[in-house]
């Protein structure tokens, strides 16, 4: 004779046990650093129907007679919610603590960083950071706790690296060995514009452009060139001598009107 299936009173008390028991906290990060929109309902939800088999369960009670029933499982959802807000702040401090003591490992992260990326600003660098720490997860004033804090954490500990690469690169001596004619084309390009250069595609279009602006008869495309293409972002003062301020395009200047660790994707 086959077993009756287990009522929702029973399945829930079984998904109650694994989260007091933090079964789910582990997966909780996981599904927090690809989700799509990284709030802590979304990572819930992805639990409710993953780990916790309850895929054929409503959690707001829809479809389920007894009214008892139904505030069980209104009941647990709150509760899956908080756990996992829990689980998420935790796991971001334990993320805060390891970067306060991966300065050379934070300091490789920003050298590959700054090697495959048009933008040197602390914030842009920081967003990739914090892909390379948790996940391309977008973070908003609606994440978990916790995850400002480890994106500031993340921006303190790359400071000085990114400061120093940026000097290296950016220095009189690295300007004055570009190509001349190029800088100039750069400069023309760039001063009418309104769009920003933020990719690495928008870089190699603007090398391309700024290539045919130098010699209309051709010249050497971004695949070719033997010395990396001219970064757009730069702070401080002087690093790129007498150009003027217009050749600066950063979009992560826009830091500054984002919540507290916020920022953006692009």
């Amino acid at each position: 004779m086959q077993a009756p299936e287990p009522t929702i009173a029973e399945r829930i008390t079984e998904a109650r046990g694994q989260v007091t028991k933090g079964e789910i906290d582990a997966p909780a990060f996981e599904h927090y650093r690809t989700s799509t929109a990284g709030t802590v309902a979304e990572v819930a939800g992805l639990l409710w129907q993953n780990e916790l088999y309850l895929v054929d369960v409503d959690p707001t009670g829809a479809g389920i007679d007894k009214k008892a029933d139904k505030k069980l499982v209104t009941d647990f959802k709150a509760l899956l919610q908080a756990r996992v807000a829990r689980a998420l702040t935790a796991k971001f401090g334990d993320l805060i603590k390891q970067v306060s003591t991966s300065g050379t490992k934070i300091g490789d992260q920003v050298e590959a960083i700054l090697k495959e990326s048009p933008m040197w600003a602390e914030g842009t660098v920081t967003d990739r950071l914090f892909v390379e720490w948790v996940g391309p997860v977008p973070v908003s004033g609606r994440s978990p706790q916790g995850t400002s804090d480890l994106w500031a954490a993340l921006r303190r500990a790359s400071e000085s690296s990114v400061a120093s690469k940026r000097a290296d690169h950016l220095s009189k001596t690295a300007v004055k060995a570009l190509d001349a004619a190029e800088v100039s084309a750069v400069k023309t390009l760039l001063n009418p514009s309104t769009d920003w250069v933020v990719t690495a595609e928008d870089t190699a279009n603007l090398t391309d452009r700024a290539d045919e602006h130098a010699d209309p008869r051709g010249r050497v495309g971004h695949h070719q060139r033997d010395h990396p293409p001219i970064k757009e972002e730069s702070s401080g003062a002087g690093v790129l001598g007498d150009l003027p301020e217009p050749v600066r395009r950063d979009s992560h200047q826009a830091h500054v009107d984002l919540l507290p660790g916020q920022h953006r994707r692009h």
